[in-house]
Order: C-alpha cells, then structure tokens, then sequence
C-alpha cells in the first residue's frame, strides 16, 4: 500500500512539474510578445515626434526575459525536493513500525521465556516444600514413636523396680515426688 502511495505521490508531482513548466512557458511567451507589441508601440510614437521609450522595453537580461520560466523551475524544483522528502519519511515510518515489531516480538519471547523459567522455579519450589513436609511428618512420626518407645521402656524399668512409692505394678511413666530428681539412670 506505502509503495502504492509513493507512486501516486510521483505522478503527481511529475503531472504538477509538466503543468507548471508549461505555463510558465506560455507566460514567458505572452510577456515577449507584449514587451514587443510595446517596443514596436513606443517606435511608432517616435517616429511622430514623441520621445523614444522603445529601449524600456528592449530585450534586456535572459533572467527578466525568462521570470516565470525560473519560477516555475522553482516551484517544481521545491516540490520534488518535498517528494523525496514524503518518501523518505514513509521508509522512516515504515522502517521504525518493523523495528517497533521486532521490538515487540522480542520483548513478548523475552516475557514467554520469563512465564516459564517462573514455572518451572515455583514447581521445584512446590516440590522442595512438598518434601520437607514429608520429612517433618516423618521426622515427627520417627520422633512419637521413640517417645512412645522411651516410655514404654521407663514404664517397664519402673514396673521391675520395688520401692518406687507403690507403684511399681503399674504401668506407665510415674510422676515425680516432691524434691526428687526426675534423672533417668544412664546407660
């Protein structure tokens, strides 16, 4: 579509360059010929006494002869430089949109990369906490059963023993007396 435009764009400017270099062609024609209709006036009255004025409207320099012709050379020379600049302008645009995607791209690659590096440390995070709970569940059944065998096994050191306040019979961990030491014989 952009390239479309731009030879729209050209062709209209070529189109304005033609009309107006022949314009300004038929205007430069027009002045001659009043200059000489002019010139040929003023000879005229001369040659019945009136004073000579037939050199104002001589040739003089190209440039005055050739005013709209320049102008004209002007204007075209302007608008082609006002193209190219419309030209150019449309490859910045489009050159920035595709740098502006690439851009975009990028960026939504870099973020997809980012969502699943995320994932993936929050699944091996959920499963560090899944096994550390699995070991403190352990390690709180491995620890009730060694106070439950710890107190199976002071119950039955108390059951053997004679003299501990009558309850030697009875079964489970004793409570201790007042003032008495609740240490364990070592082993």
């Amino acid at each position: 579509m952009n390239d479309q435009q731009n030879e729209l764009s050209r062709a209209g400017a070529n189109l304005t360059d033609i009309w107006l270099k022949g314009s300004a062609a038929l205007c430069d024609l027009q002045a001659e010929t009043a200059r000489n209709l002019f010139r040929i006036q003023a000879q005229n009255a001369a040659v019945f006494g009136a004073p000579d004025l037939s050199k104002l409207f001589g040739g003089g320099n190209g440039s005055a002869q050739r005013l709209f012709t320049d102008t004209a050379e002007q204007m075209s020379k302007y608008t082609r430089q006002a193209t190219e600049l419309t030209e150019m302008q449309c490859q910045l645009s489009k050159t920035f949109m595709e740098q502006a995607n690439v851009a975009t791209e990028n960026m939504r690659s870099g973020m997809e990369q980012i969502e699943r590096s995320s994932r993936q440390g929050l699944e091996q995070v959920r499963k560090m906490a899944d096994n550390t709970t699995n070991e403190v569940r352990h390690l709180q059944q491995a620890a009730q059963q060694a106070r439950e065998q710890g107190g199976q096994d002071r119950s039955q050191q108390f059951s053997g023993q004679p003299g501990q306040g009558g309850q030697g019979g009875q079964s489970g961990p004793s409570s201790p007396q007042p003032g008495s030491s609740t240490k364990s014989p070592s082993k």
